[in-house]
């Protein structure tokens, strides 16, 4: 009779759920984004927008080795300007060379808004849909099809966003360092980082050496 009860007793018993690996929601972002490319693929050798000035000045660069800045445009678009001239290199000048290097920083910005609501205290399926709030937003995808500086500027700001809450959080000055340095780099795209680098000072004022 005991014997019978211990099985039945190990029947009801469920057993326990394998852990989720920690990369499995970027695995599932990744996923989404690509369909998005596949749905809306970014073919068209053609300007978008305003991203004519901003290939005007990577394609010199590419082709000269020189930076010119161009009048019209935002006056530290520099950073960019060489992440679009590595991929000029790889691929060839076009502007869908150009847009695969929006895409690929799109993919970027949206890994970094998952990260940033993880450290917000979210837990991973609701910082997943905070990351598929962002993917669907038709601004954010229509930017994210164009090589202008929006799309580039937000995925460092997220990024350094999101080191910033880790260093608010552990209060490890490592933390503070590495979204200092983030934030410094995302002003080669934007000067509007100067915002963000303000608020350093006070991430820095409570984490401990370490």
């Amino acid at each position: 009779y005991q014997s019978g009860e211990r099985l039945a007793l190990s029947a009801t018993v469920r057993k326990p759920r394998a852990p989720v690996p920690a990369l499995s929601p970027y695995f599932l972002i990744a996923g989404l984004w690509l369909l998005t490319i596949f749905l809306v693929p970014p073919r068209g050798n053609f300007p978008l927008n305003d991203d004519w000035m901003y290939a005007k000045v990577v394609q010199h660069l590419a082709e000269t080795g020189e930076y010119r800045p161009n009048p019209y445009i935002d006056p530290t678009f520099i950073l960019q300007a060489y992440w679009g001239a590595a991929f000029v290199k790889l691929l060839g000048f076009s502007f869908e060379t150009l847009r695969a290097a929006t895409l690929v920083l799109a993919l970027v910005a949206l890994w970094a808004a998952h990260w940033c609501a993880r450290e917000a205290g979210l837990n991973a399926r609701w910082a997943t849909l905070v990351a598929a709030t962002l993917l669907v937003n038709p601004i954010f995808v229509n930017l994210s099809y164009v090589f202008m500086t929006d799309v580039p500027f937000l995925a460092l700001s997220l990024l350094g966003g999101a080191a910033f809450l880790r260093a608010f959080r552990t209060e490890r000055i490592r933390w503070v360092l590495l979204a200092t340095l983030i934030v410094s780099a995302s002003y080669f795209i934007r000067q509007f980082a100067v915002v963000m680098m303000a608020e350093g000072r006070h991430a820095a004022a409570g984490a401990e050496l370490g």
